[in-house]
């Protein structure tokens, strides 16, 4: 099995205002997020954890052509369970304890998608 990144811009928008990125499976051959590798990013900008105005960050795929999504992994800087971020450092995501193998595997069409959140006016990431 060959393994290579995929890189996907999600580009920093206001703060509060949700953005996402998808990316479709162009080749003949499954490609699989693999469970060991998890996904990581860098934030353009240093984000600390707050309460109220915080972003979530998901990695989701589907397999349905955009119907139906499942959420792989995900980031917040939510004060509850989330850290904060660090301009152009590399913060791992955390796995989706739900997410079931068959979501790891996208075939030709497939689709992983990024897409940032935001509670209250959120930090603009």
């Amino acid at each position: 099995m060959n393994s290579f990144p995929i890189s996907i811009y999600c580009p920093k928008g206001s703060a509060g205002a949700n953005a996402q990125n998808v990316w479709s499976n162009p080749l003949d051959v499954d490609v699989v997020v693999q469970t060991s590798y998890a996904p990581r990013f860098a934030p353009d900008t240093t984000v600390a954890t707050d309460g109220t105005n915080y972003a979530t960050i998901t990695l989701a795929s589907s397999v349905d052509g955009g119907t139906t999504w499942v959420d792989l992994y995900t980031c917040t800087t939510n004060a509850t369970g989330g850290a904060a971020l660090t301009v152009d450092t590399l913060t791992t995501m955390t796995i989706n304890a739900s997410a079931t193998g068959a979501s790891f595997r996208l075939a030709r069409g497939g689709m992983l998608r990024v897409k940032k959140t935001y509670g209250g006016s959120g930090a603009a990431v």
